[in-house]
């Protein structure tokens, strides 16, 4: 379901820009030209989602959250969405800027905080690339 929702609305993307283009003709805007490249950048980066769809190699939890924002997408509710794709990419935990001692006193769980033990979903390019093509399908929403 994943797969048809992010076909179906690139697809439909992809058909907004042309007719754009045609009513435009040959002055096209340098807003317009952004988008066209935001699409051409969305549509190459999404292709790993797409095989690991495909094949059913794609992590559960990932599946299970953009299966939720396909639902919110499909009910309308994009605020839902929006939410819930900010929950799958940065999460719910702690997000420590570099800032561990600020005062005198150590920061409580400083030990648990270091980047070397956080396993997080944007580590990975390709992940980080295509949840950004995620992100750039829903604002097309």
């Amino acid at each position: 379901m994943v797969l048809i929702w992010c076909c179906k609305i690139m697809g439909l993307w992809e058909m907004r820009l042309s007719q754009e283009t045609e009513k435009q003709g040959a002055h096209d805007s340098s807003e317009q030209k952004k988008e066209q490249q935001t699409y051409i950048m969305c549509r190459r980066d999404i292709k790993p989602l797409y095989k690991q769809l495909r094949k059913c190699k794609l992590n559960v939890d990932i599946l299970d959250a953009l299966y939720l924002i396909v639902q919110y997408c499909l009910m309308k509710e994009y605020v839902k969405a929006h939410d819930k794709y900010m929950e799958l990419a940065i999460g719910n935990s702690p997000w420590p800027m570099g800032v561990t001692m600020v005062g005198i006193h150590e920061r409580s769980g400083r030990s648990r905080i270091f980047t070397s033990q956080v396993a997080h979903i944007l580590n990975d390019e390709t992940q980080r690339k295509y949840l950004q093509s995620v992100k750039r399908i829903l604002t097309a929403c």
